[in-house]
């Protein structure tokens, strides 16, 4: 009778087991696939998991998983084909935290949880295909030193920033719409690197920057970034918000503007530069074309504050509310490079270029700065200065140079 009861039991436990786990590779080191319904009972990714042994896996999800999940094991590919949703019922964790490397994540939604999906000391994690909305703090959390890649992804309606990038980590973030978010929607800090909007095979695959309640992209501290082919606009929702409300926010770190960018109707200004932070804008060196647009924001184009550097080589400039260039504290912009590209300041309602307290700027003949509301170009104090040529400043509403400009 008991050996009876047992085969039953055992029966049993088989077929619960065979909707479950699949494809069992020769010598049984690990499962090669897992097949998980979270609809049906005992189905639920963290089961799964258990099965992770290291080897690749491939967890295939349907339905709603309602759990928080930690992958703690290398090499674990989760997938869904019809659109299966993590939703995580413990808004005090990540509704996904990774702690090991070779993570895929391909094709949810995932909702909640304080972080959307939350890498740490994580290597080479993947997030494509997936909608990533509703966390307590950031849609997705990169730290001590992880690198991840997002594309074809949306991260959205987050409470902190969308995308959030510390502690020396890396990001590329690549055709994906991050919008919406309570704060910034990409913020890299603490010597952390992004490219966003360059694959990694070096094309553009820009990206979707908007209506973020901060500003579109922060970097600082440190921190570096490539920004090529994205549309910046409508950042800066949050008027009370304790970030700048700019279109891309640099600030004691550096940035490469490629090309291909246009950053429009941020609600201050469209770029910012603060504490000496350095930005190019315009790179012909990436081989993807260097133009981009900074037009229609809210405060003005251009704005570096406290000892900050702007190389301008190729960027339309115009219709901004406020100066198209903005210059404070001993901050210099340059374009004096000797490329084919070229640089037009034009149509700002207020001066095309101002230089406040020992600022300075240096043009060459392939700059042109008119129709400006004020000057073309206001030496706001004795000590801003200007050198290279004036030809290019021409018809603008108060006069060209402001008088007592003067050279280096």
């Amino acid at each position: 009778m008991r050996r009876m009861v047992l085969r039953v039991f055992v029966g049993y436990l088989m077929l619960a087991l065979i909707p479950l786990l699949t494809a069992v590779p020769f010598g049984g080191v690990a499962w090669a696939a897992v097949v998980v319904d979270c609809n049906k009972p005992g189905h639920t990714i963290t089961h799964a998991l258990t099965f992770a042994r290291g080897t690749p896996i491939t967890i295939e999800v349907s339905g709603t998983c309602r759990e928080n999940v930690v992958i703690a094991t290398s090499n674990v590919t989760l997938v869904t084909t019809s659109g299966a949703t993590i939703a995580a019922p413990d808004a005090t964790k990540g509704s996904i935290r990774v702690l090991a490397d070779g993570v895929v994540i391909d094709g949810f939604t995932v909702m909640g949880g304080a972080s959307g999906v939350f890498a740490v000391g994580a290597q080479r994690l993947s997030v494509e295909n997936c909608v990533i909305e509703g966390a307590a703090h950031q849609g997705v959390s990169l730290s001590q030193s992880s690198s991840a890649t997002i594309d074809h992804s949306i991260v959205r309606a987050n409470s902190g920033h969308g995308i959030y990038i510390v502690q020396g980590s890396g990001v590329t973030v690549t055709n994906s719409t991050i919008s919406e978010n309570g704060a910034r929607g990409i913020t890299v800090f603490n010597g952390g690197h992004a490219s966003i909007g360059i694959s990694l095979n070096g094309q553009l695959a820009g990206n979707q920057i908007t209506n973020n309640g901060a500003d579109g992209i922060g970097i600082g501290n440190g921190a570096s970034a490539d920004i090529g082919g994205n549309t910046i606009s409508g950042n800066g929702t949050q008027a009370n918000s304790n970030f700048n409300r700019g279109g891309i926010f640099v600030g004691a770190a550096s940035a490469i503007v490629v090309g291909g960018n246009t950053i429009s109707g941020n609600a201050a200004f469209g770029v910012i530069l603060f504490d000496g932070a350095h930005v190019l804008i315009g790179d012909s060196a990436f081989g993807l074309g260097s133009a981009n647009s900074v037009t229609g924001n809210g405060q003005g184009g251009i704005s570096a504050f406290l000892g900050s550097t702007l190389d301008l080589r190729d960027a339309t400039v115009s219709n901004n509310n406020g100066p198209g260039l903005q210059f404070v504290l001993r901050s210099t912009v340059r374009s004096n490079f000797n490329t084919n590209t070229s640089t037009t300041i034009s149509g700002n309602s207020g001066d095309g270029v101002l230089l406040i307290q020992g600022s300075a700027a240096r043009f060459d003949n392939q700059v042109t700065v008119s129709s400006s509301g004020g000057f073309g170009l206001n030496c706001a104090d004795a000590e801003s200065s200007f050198a290279g040529t004036t030809s290019g400043i021409t018809g603008n509403t108060r006069g060209n140079i402001s008088p007592g400009c003067t050279g280096f």
